[in-house]
């Protein structure tokens, strides 16, 4: 079957593909922690995902030296604020949910701002929260984000709130902690 065929049934039965193996992959295609992260790196600089399959840690077939591994794991910490770490499924869903997004914003004077991020697509199975970014008044050092039973306080930096909300009929609200 033609490769459209495959995403329609993909599509129609709620599956996703995997991503082409195209070489990545622990002991394939890297051998050491410094390759992996030269990877992850390059995620981080291009603002994409990069996937790196294991088949064996320290003794198993296609073998990924334990010290190796250990490296590579103090490394990704090291990058953590960078990275997100997520299953094929996850990302998936992350992708498809910001690709069919959209958010609308209403400033209710200076200590409010509410927020609508729907999206297209069927959220009973798409329920991976998306990342937004909103821009608040100066004075905001910190605000409170709230939508429905879900209440967290995020940093400002920049006369930004960063926060994660997931798409959805609920209005978030951002309002200033002082």
């Amino acid at each position: 079957i033609s490769g459209a065929q495959i995403y329609a049934i993909l599509a129609k039965n709620n599956l996703v593909r995997r991503p082409e193996f195209g070489g990545h992959g622990g002991a394939i295609a890297y051998h050491t922690a410094a390759e992996v992260l030269a990877a992850a790196d390059q995620g981080i600089s291009n603002g994409t995902p990069e996937y790196i399959i294991f088949h064996g840690v320290g003794g198993d077939w296609l073998v990924f030296p334990l010290p190796e591994f250990t490296q590579l794991l103090d490394g990704l910490e090291a990058r953590r604020g960078s990275l997100w770490i997520a299953d094929t499924i996850s990302v998936h869903k992350y992708e498809t949910e910001r690709s069919k997004a959209q958010v609308k914003f209403k400033q209710d004077g200076a200590d409010q701002i509410r927020v609508l991020l729907t999206a297209d697509v069927n959220l009973a199975l798409y329920d991976q929260p998306l990342t937004l970014i909103t821009k608040v008044p100066a004075d905001w050092k910190k605000c409170q984000v709230v939508q429905g039973a879900s209440k967290v306080t995020v940093s400002v930096e920049n006369g930004e709130a960063r926060y994660d909300a997931l798409p959805g009929a609920t209005m978030i609200m951002l309002t200033p902690v002082r």
